[in-house]
């Protein structure tokens, strides 16, 4: 059962590659760093960008996609580090993240009120984020802090809920 789930939710993230809408972000600089600010689209599924201007993108701001209902699957980009307080705040449609390696940082209620959220995955089994203090800050509200390693695709899944 839990590989027909994962089939599933990775066929999702490939129609992200294909079915990316318009990209309405804005973006700052700081000390060589991007970090996206604010998103104005309404896609379904959202590919955080990687690049703004040739240099690497590293944050997503607060309350960058907040009260965003269009967004059900997001797929954060390589370069991602940091995922500022409330980014994803009230994001009632979101189903599903995917966050690559190399993420530092998922700040207090990040992922806060996104009721329907169902599956997070970290492509780093070996990430240094706590699920505990996840849990305890809220940061996933509705996750049930289980989670199941797959040797084969290298991913975490967390906070399946029926």
């Amino acid at each position: 059962m839990n590989k027909i789930i994962k089939l599933l939710v990775i066929s999702h993230f490939l129609l992200v590659l294909v079915g990316c809408g318009s990209k309405e972000y804005k973006y700052e600089e700081s000390n060589g760093k991007v970090t996206i600010s604010e998103y104005a689209g309404s896609d379904a599924y959202v590919i955080v960008p990687d690049a703004y201007l040739g240099k690497m993108v590293d944050t997503i701001d607060y309350n960058t996609y907040a009260y965003n209902i269009n967004i059900y699957h997001v797929r954060l980009s390589d370069g991602i580090k940091v995922i500022r307080d409330c980014a994803f705040w009230y994001c009632t449609s979101l189903e599903s993240i995917y966050i690559p390696k190399g993420l530092e940082e998922i700040e207090e209620c990040a992922f806060y009120r996104c009721d329907n959220l169902k599956y997070v995955f970290f492509e780093d089994s070996e990430a240094n984020i706590n699920i505990e203090i996840l849990a305890s800050n809220e940061c996933f509200k509705n996750a049930q802090a289980q989670y199941d390693v797959s040797v084969e695709d290298y991913e975490r899944i967390i906070g399946y809920k029926k």
